[in-house]
């Protein structure tokens, strides 16, 4: 009998032939040996399919579950999550990548700080492999709720979470959602349990410019706040008791929006936003002064912010 724990490594899928080998050999060459892939075809029409079963006539712990038409990312998500019958649950989405010991440094820290998520930090790579830049997170233990309102700095390939607490209460994703999942269901976790952050590179995530994440970046700020009024509908005194830090996460939800505007030549609509935020912090004072500069200022400082990070 195998003693340790049984991991399962979600993968979600739609039309991910390019890079469906990278993603799942990272997990069959991982050091840890209990693991199993729950892989999630949200409707592909490619030859993902294909793949996939090929993998499978050499091993037993590859799932592979296809839904005929593509659904929003926080209903497939939670389809695949359903599947899972491991203690722990990890997620991997179909263009990123795993180190070699990633489930052997998330299982040893999720043991040994008896908490219920960690995290780690992840090295953000392009299409074609190329390394971009490191987000690393801070190093510490417990009740983190607060800060992830501040900075949510929690990236999908880098998180290892126990299956039990899912389950136990009912946790899931908002259905409406469609690119902001992870927040949704991450925050759910961080206001009732104890997370830990790992001051380690254990995955590699993939920045494309036709990623589901960059296609639908209108909705960013939209999916933040529906997460927000989701979270003060069941916990009605945030606004009281985490006022600071509920101040703070809805004013980036509006950032957002304005950055996206500001991204794509909507600049009166942009610095609107920006402008009922100045006095929320100084950051949003600079960055609406930043807004009314000639565009390309805009653009070249997030880039350079991006590159740093």
């Amino acid at each position: 009998m195998n003693s340790q724990p049984l991991v399962n490594v979600v993968i979600n899928c739609f039309n991910g032939e390019k890079y469906i080998k990278e993603s799942i050999e990272s997990v069959i060459n991982q050091s840890y040996n209990n693991w199993e892939i729950i892989f999630w075809d949200n409707g592909s029409f490619d030859q993902t399919k294909n793949i996939v079963n090929n993998y499978q006539k050499s091993s037993t712990k590859i799932k592979y579950f296809h839904y005929k038409e593509n659904e929003k990312l926080g209903i497939a998500r939670n389809k695949a999550i359903n599947e899972c019958t491991g203690k722990y649950i990890t997620f991997l989405d179909v263009d990123d990548i795993y180190l070699n010991n990633t489930l052997e440094i998330l299982v040893n820290s999720i043991e040994k700080e008896n908490v219920d998520l960690c995290y780690g930090g992840v090295e953000n790579i392009d299409e074609k492999g190329k390394r971009i830049n490191r987000v690393m997170p801070k190093y510490k233990n417990g009740n983190l709720f607060n800060d992830l309102l501040m900075q949510f700095d929690i990236h999908v390939p880098s998180v290892i979470v126990s299956n039990k607490i899912i389950k136990t209460n009912k946790y899931s994703i908002n259905t409406k959602l469609e690119c902001s999942e992870e927040f949704n269901l991450f925050m759910k976790i961080a206001y009732k349990h104890s997370i830990c952050s790992i001051p380690k590179i254990v995955s590699k995530y993939r920045i494309r410019s036709d990623s589901l994440t960059v296609l639908t970046q209108e909705r960013h700020g939209i999916e933040r706040r529906i997460t927000l009024d989701e979270l003060v509908k069941t916990y009605p005194s945030l606004l009281t008791k985490n006022r600071k830090e509920m101040r703070e996460a809805y004013a980036r939800s509006k950032y957002y929006d304005a950055r996206h505007f500001l991204f794509n030549k909507q600049k009166i609509k942009g610095i609107r936003i920006l402008s009922k935020l100045i006095f929320v912090h100084y950051k949003y004072l600079s960055l609406f002064m930043l807004s009314l500069l000639p565009n390309y200022f805009w653009i070249k400082i997030h880039e350079i912010k991006n590159k740093r990070n």
